[in-house]
């Protein structure tokens, strides 16, 4: 059962969501208010700040007019046992390397924003997962070009910063990363991803990995059932580690085709003919698989879970929230974002 509930009156991509003294937190993201990009639309970033409630699976708007210290998109993000933790992401002034901590003070009814260290690195598109107050930080885009750094740091204990791990097998960027504790084994996953190669044309990727803390190494899983990128995902209070849709690339690399076309072409009418046809196939985008997914650990298999009831969303965070899945906003075709949760 989803619920549905207004973010805003439009929907963000790339927001940062997560749980704090029973409220959700979701914040920031980005969109195109005005027009969609292929028609010369410009990307805005947002700092606003929602605090969600729930009662039983219906979720509903508590408080707004609360601000980030500054408009951020596609953080990596998750929740922690002190509260909303996101670090890097990007807005109009290009890729940062900040973290925050954000946390809800029931007493004074506001958002507490808290500085963290800054990443060794500038990113975006990256993805973290925690155990307790400890933080992951895997892949994500640079300026310079897609990652395969993976970082932890202690959020209780900031003042020893960040400490950089066995970085993974391939640069990748829009993952989904995984991390539960079991008998006090703490397991890393990641799933999919895509990198950017330097001709503009990305790979996506159906692998699956599994990190182990002891040998600081990452191990080969069973793959996905197909190349996936910019999905979401949870581990389940019962230990179940779940996909939730996600872009298979179809007409993502049409489109990534079309632009190394238009960007190497000198004839102005066929530039013309090219941007049309990327505005087409654009603007007629059928949106993203909603196949649901669920990794049987024992048997190291990926299993069909049905699947989504609504137009999935990509580009956004999923969270457990006592029995309830939730995905608030996201885009959910090219340039057009979700305002339901």
């Amino acid at each position: 059962q989803v619920s549905r509930s207004h973010p805003g009156a439009t929907g963000y991509g790339g927001m940062i969501a997560g749980l704090h003294n029973q409220k959700m937190i979701i914040a920031g993201g980005s969109n195109f208010p005005d027009t969609m990009p292929w028609l010369g639309g410009k990307k805005k970033y947002y700092d606003s700040v929602y605090i969600m409630t729930k009662k039983g699976s219906q979720i509903s708007l508590y408080k707004k007019g609360m601000r980030l210290q500054e408009p951020v998109a596609y953080a990596a993000g998750c929740t922690t046992e002190k509260g909303l933790f996101f670090t890097g992401g990007e807005n109009e002034n290009g890729i940062t390397n900040k973290s925050w901590l954000l946390t809800w003070n029931e007493t004074l009814q506001q958002i507490e924003i808290k500085s963290l260290p800054q990443l060794p690195v500038a990113l975006t598109n990256a993805v973290a997962a925690s155990s307790g107050s400890v933080v992951f930080v895997a892949g994500g885009e640079t300026p310079a070009g897609v990652s395969a750094a993976f970082y932890c740091m202690d959020i209780s204990k900031p003042e020893t910063g960040w400490k950089e791990l066995a970085p993974l097998p391939r640069p990748v960027s829009h993952a989904v990363l995984y991390c539960r504790k079991e008998e006090q084994v703490i397991k890393i996953f990641i799933a999919g991803g895509r990198s950017k190669q330097p001709n503009g044309l990305s790979t996506l990727f159906q692998s699956f990995l599994e990190y182990d803390p002891v040998k600081n190494n990452w191990m080969a899983k069973k793959d996905l059932p197909y190349a996936l990128s910019a999905g979401t995902g949870v581990c389940t209070p019962s230990g179940s580690i779940l996909l939730l849709g996600g872009d298979k690339g179809t007409v993502f690399h049409q489109v990534e085709k079309l632009i190394a076309e238009i960007k190497n072409v000198k004839d102005p009418g066929k530039k013309l003919e090219l941007e049309r046809q990327k505005a087409r196939l654009q603007s007629a985008h059928p949106g993203f698989s909603g196949q649901l997914l669920r990794y049987d650990e024992n048997k190291n298999e990926w299993m069909p879970a049905g699947k989504m009831p609504y137009a999935t969303p990509v580009t956004t965070e999923a969270l457990c929230w006592d029995d309830c899945i939730l995905i608030p906003s996201g885009e959910i075709r090219a340039g057009v974002r979700s305002p339901y949760i």
